[in-house]
């Protein structure tokens, strides 16, 4: 498996003394560096291609589990 630079895959910004960590910019540059589309994780997680598009522009990800 490819090992990615940790600087790239954290995206970060400061939110009232706190470190936010935003996981949509982390699947999107996860994404991106494996050279998919959205459809095709969409496809590979069994999900569609709008729920990859929403899962990027968001900060957190809510547990539906």
């Amino acid at each position: 498996m490819a090992r990615f630079d940790e600087t790239v895959l954290h995206p970060v910004t400061k939110k009232q003394g706190q470190n936010v960590v935003h996981i949509g910019g982390k699947i999107e540059r996860i994404r991106r560096l494996r050279g998919m589309t959205q459809t095709q994780l969409g496809g590979s997680l069994g999900v569609s291609k709008q729920a990859i598009s929403k899962m990027e522009q968001t900060e957190q990800l809510d547990d539906e589990g």
